[in-house]
């Protein structure tokens, strides 16, 4: 079972996973579909508690990839939902105001809070998503299995396969605006 986590953000609200549902039937479930149309089983089951707003409850679909989290965002009033794949960014004082960025599916989730940035890849594009939303998404990176390998407070450097090379390509993202610093073959 996945754990919440604040990745060093300051969240106004407390959330768990797969909370226990109540045995008299009440509340209400939201769901939070995928913008693809995709239904994939029940997804995701989150709980919410903002702080001066009613609590709720989400049921996340899953999407097409593997990687589960549930974390804090840049934005103290928004929650980031990845449930195998699927992300969502969810205003937790009014749950229907949620957006998907265009990442597809998420492979892994980087917190920079020193940066106020939360930024996501999938197999070939990064995604930088700050207290205001998405600040940017970069270009295709790689053709597959991009990877984030590490961060300073200017570059993420990342590593994917370049298929028209046939090799691994090394890439630096300059993380204020999402472009391409030196990509160099390794």
């Amino acid at each position: 079972m996945n754990q919440f986590e604040n990745l060093g953000f300051k969240p106004a609200y407390l959330c768990n996973a797969w909370p226990e549902l109540p045995g008299d039937g009440s509340g209400e479930i939201l769901p939070f579909p995928h913008n693809m149309g995709r239904k994939t089983g029940s997804g995701l089951l989150v709980f919410v508690e903002p702080d001066g707003s009613k609590e709720w409850m989400g049921a996340f679909v899953r999407g097409m990839g593997r990687y589960t989290k549930f974390c804090a965002c840049p934005n103290p009033n928004q929650l980031c939902v990845v449930s195998e794949g699927s992300i969502y960014i969810v205003d937790v004082r009014d749950p229907a105001n949620y957006f998907m960025p265009n990442i597809d599916p998420v492979c892994d989730v980087v917190a920079l809070p020193d940066m106020g940035k939360l930024l996501f890849n999938d197999y070939s594009n990064l995604c930088a998503v700050g207290e205001q939303g998405i600040e940017w998404i970069s270009e295709n990176l790689a053709t597959d299995g991009l990877k984030i390998e590490w961060t300073d407070d200017k570059l993420c450097h990342m590593s994917g396969w370049s298929a028209p090379e046939n090799e691994v390509l090394q890439v630096d993202v300059d993380l204020k605006n999402g472009r391409i610093v030196n990509p160099e073959r390794s």
